[in-house]
C-alpha cells in the first residue's frame, strides 16, 4: 500500500493516495441510506469503536466520494466511501450500490479489529440470508418489489490477499483463512487477527439494490467486486 503521505492543499492522506483530494466538513456519517433501510459501516479495534463522531478529517475525491481519517495514538484508520466504478455495464435493474473501504495501520500493536456492515434497523423485508458464492459473503433482503445486498470478500479471498502481501500482512494469511461465520441477523462482521506495529489491513464491503426479479440475484451480482472497483470509484489508489 502508500506508505508516502499524498498531499493536495490542505487536505492529508496517509493510507490512501489521490491527486484531487480537497478537505471537507465534519462529521461524516459512515453510512448509506437505501429502501429498506439505512446500512452502517462500523470498526472497533479492540473493545474500542471507531466512529464519525470521533474523526480528525474528511476529504472530497473524485465523483462525490468521501474519505473519512482517524489520526489515533495507536492507529491511522481511513475510511473510502464511494460508489464503485467497473469496466462492465450493470444490470438495468440495479438501481444503486455503494461501497466502503476501511484501512488501518498500526502505530503500536493493535488487538484485533472488527469489521461491520449492517442494517440500523431490523427492515421489514423478508430476510433472504446468507447466500455466499465464489470470493464472496452475502447477506439478502427482499419485499417483493425490491433486493438488497451487503457483500464483502470471503475468508479464501482474504487469505489470498494477505498471500500477495495485497492489503494484509503475509503472516496473518493462515488466521484469515480460518475465519468464523461473519454473518449476523442484520448484515455482515468480520474480525480480523491482532496487528503487528506497523502492519496494514484493508478491507470493503459493498451494499447494492435492485428491482427484484424471479431468480433476484441483480443486487447479489451487484456487490460482488474486487477492490480496484471501488478505488476506481474515487479515482484513487
Amino acid at each position: 500500500m502508500h506508505d508516502l503521505e499524498s498531499s493536495v492543499g490542505d487536505a492529508v492522506l496517509e493510507l490512501f493516495s489521490s491527486g484531487l483530494a480537497s478537505s471537507a466538513p465534519l462529521p461524516v456519517l459512515p453510512r448509506v441510506d437505501t429502501p429498506l433501510g439505512a446500512v452502517r459501516f462500523t470498526l472497533a479495534i479492540g473493545e474500542l469503536p471507531v466512529d464519525g463522531a470521533g474523526a480528525t478529517a474528511a476529504y472530497r475525491l473524485p465523483h462525490d466520494a468521501l474519505l473519512v481519517a482517524w489520526d489515533m495514538a495507536d492507529a491511522r484508520v481511513e475510511l473510502l466511501l464511494a460508489r464503485p466504478h467497473t469496466t462492465f455495464p450493470a444490470d438495468p435493474s440495479l438501481l444503486d450500490r455503494f461501497a466502503a473501504m476501511w484501512r488501518v495501520r498500526a502505530r503500536r500493536d493493535l488487538p484485533p479489529c472488527t469489521f461491520g456492515c449492517e442494517l440500523e434497523r431490523p427492515p421489514a423485508a423478508h430476510a433472504v440470508g446468507p447466500s455466499p458464492g465464489e470470493c464472496l459473503e452475502a447477506n439478502v433482503w427482499a419485499d417483493g418489489q425490491l433486493t438488497l445486498a451487503l457483500g464483502m470478500e470471503d475468508a479464501l479471498t482474504l487469505a489470498a490477499r494477505a498471500h500477495a502481501g495485497a492489503g494484509l500482512p503475509t503472516r496473518l494469511a493462515p488466521l484469515v483463512e480460518e475465519a468464523v461465520w461473519p454473518y449476523t441477523e442484520s448484515g455482515l462482521r468480520r474480525r480480523l487477527p491482532a496487528l503487528l506495529a506497523g502492519e496494514l489491513v484493508q478491507l470493503h464491503f459493498v451494499v447494492a439494490w435492485a428491482h427484484e426479479s424471479e431468480d433476484g440475484v441483480e443486487s447479489w451480482l451487484a456487490v460482488d467486486l474486487p477492490p480496484g472497483a471501488v478505488l476506481a470509484g474515487a479515482e484513487c489508489a
